[in-house]
């Protein structure tokens, strides 16, 4: 069946549960949101900052936020505007929904999605760049609603046809993915046309409990990257439940999903041969001991869903909600693929913060992974961040014994995209002044780029010859964009930015120094900068 078939499906089905769940609880609902605030860093840096200027007991290191959850009076797209604006028009390009139905105990909203973006390349001389014109069009739409306090929805589509700089496209050409925005099919020439869908029903029966079936992206982590879980690779469909304990002290996560690797199945006698699957669960304990301070346990399990004799029955134990039992059980060396973390964070003062994370993925000294890294919230001046982060992962984290079990989905880590045999250092800076914003920002990378250092290769295969690749490759990328913040509601942004990319050595050189316009809105996350 293909992707988009079964996304909408997917949001059918999650149409007919709000339904469903509308008839249970609509008595004696009072007004009361409980949608989830965009996996995107700008506002979930914002909702970070509210919860440092309130010094309150809330946890921050599982995203996506649910916004009844947190003071959202001051976070743009959230805040009552009182500007006043004498054109339609005008309004709903500065502030309004481009839709909205509201009354006492219902919410409905609609509002475009759209990245439309030229770049030119200055860095590039190849064949490549002497014959196509670099550039994006994406569209797409966003629907929101809420039922009083207890159910919300909303799901968002967007179609994109792309031609990316030269290192994009032979990073999408090889894999066969763009990076988190899954697969793609040719367009024209030498273009790329992908589609990206996502789909969240949210339930909140009791103030201690938040149940959410969706199809999406999670994130567990307080820096730029996340050892853990991040929201690098492509869309998965989840079930997630998160319960509040010991005045909101305690939060407990727990999470299935189904991960899908790009391996295909026997063609069989249906038209298209279907794609290998994986089931995984999460489980995720924080706790706030005061405002300052905040310490979470992390456990991953990949299940073996699948071997040389076809299908496996699922494991009960993935149906088990305790953190630990699944490590406990198959170890970290198991068929079924364990991991285990550790999240911290500290403030020291109202704006600064030192974090870090620590991640075992087996009994090998090289299956560990590191974070560290500090973030400044309104350093020196208002609304001026900074953030300083190092990771590193040893060769053998995110992959298993039996390659299907990597820690992966859509042929991405889903810790850092960086992958295993990788250093990192970031460092970002964020400036806002009313709907003036800019961000500069530098990462670079040492990686192995022996065949080994991949995610997707089998533990026990580090003997493979390499004389194709030189021992390491230096990723070192600067960007550096501008512009101004239109309509908060979608985070709507006329932008103008320069990347300076320089990667070697390789088996192909690539250099990209390319200045971009773009004019988008901006509700997630990409990362090109690996």
């Amino acid at each position: 069946m293909p992707e988009t078939k079964k996304l909408e499906m997917a949001a059918v089905f999650s149409v007919r549960w709000g339904v469903l769940m509308y008839c249970l609880f609509s008595v004696g609902l009072t007004r009361a949101q409980n949608l989830l605030v965009p996996l995107q860093r700008y506002v979930t840096t914002e909702v970070e900052r509210g919860v440092s200027r309130e010094d309150s007991l809330r946890h921050t290191s599982w995203k996506p936020f649910v916004t009844g959850r947190f003071d959202l009076t001051k976070v743009p797209g959230y805040e009552k505007d009182t500007s006043k604006y004498y054109y339609k028009f005008t309004t709903l390009l500065w502030r309004d929904n481009l839709v909205k139905v509201s009354d006492k105990d219902f919410s409905f909203t609609v509002d475009p999605l759209f990245d439309f973006g030229l770049t030119m390349d200055l860095a590039d001389t190849s064949a490549y760049a002497d014959t196509v014109r670099l550039w994006n069009n994406s569209r797409g739409l966003r629907i929101e609603a809420s039922i009083g306090k207890v159910v919300a929805f909303q799901t968002q589509v967007i179609e994109s046809q792309s031609y990316f700089p030269s290192y994009l496209k032979a990073f999408a050409d090889s894999t066969g993915i763009v990076p988190g925005l899954g697969r793609w099919k040719r367009f024209r020439t030498s273009g790329f046309d992908y589609g990206v869908s996502s789909s969240v029903l949210t339930v909140v029966p009791a103030n201690w409990l938040n149940v959410q079936l969706g199809y999406g992206k999670n994130f567990v982590g307080n820096g730029y990257r996340s050892m853990l879980l991040s929201d690098g690779a492509f869309n998965y469909p989840f079930l997630k439940a998160t319960c509040y304990f010991a005045k909101d002290r305690l939060q407990y996560t727990a999470m299935v999903a189904q991960l899908q690797s790009l391996e295909r199945l026997p063609l069989g006698e249906v038209p298209e041969s279907l794609f290998k699957k994986k089931s995984a669960s999460f489980y995720y304990l924080s706790w706030t001991p005061v405002p300052s301070i905040e310490v979470g346990v992390f456990e991953s399990v990949v299940w073996q869903f699948w071997d040389s004799t076809g299908v496996q029955p699922m494991d009960p134990l993935m149906l088990v909600p305790v953190l630990g039992a699944g490590s406990a059980v198959n170890g970290l060396d198991g068929a079924n693929n364990a991991m285990a973390g550790l999240n911290a964070r500290v403030r020291l003062h109202k704006g600064l913060s030192l974090y870090g994370q620590v991640a075992v993925d087996g009994s090998s000294a090289e299956a560990m992974a590191y974070q560290a890294g500090a973030v400044f919230l309104d350093c020196l001046i208002p609304r001026l961040d900074v953030l300083v982060e190092w990771n590193y992962a040893g060769k053998d984290m995110y992959r298993s014994a039996i390659p299907l079990q990597s820690y992966t989905q859509f042929n991405q880590p889903l810790g850092s995209v960086a992958g295993p045999c990788s250093r990192e250092w970031v460092a970002k800076m964020n400036f806002a002044h009313k709907r003036f914003i800019t961000q500069l920002k530098f990462n670079r990378i040492l990686r192995g780029s022996d065949p080994t250092c991949s995610a997707l290769a089998p533990l026990g295969s580090d003997a493979l010859p390499n004389t194709a690749n030189p021992a390491n490759q230096v990723i070192q990328q600067w960007e550096l964009e501008a512009g101004f913040r239109m309509n908060p509601k979608t985070n709507m942004q006329l932008m103008l930015g320069f990347t300076d990319r320089l990667q070697s050595p390789d088996l192909a050189f690539h250099h990209t120094s390319a200045v971009f316009v773009a004019f988008r809105t901006n509700l997630s996350n990409r990362y090109f900068d690996f």
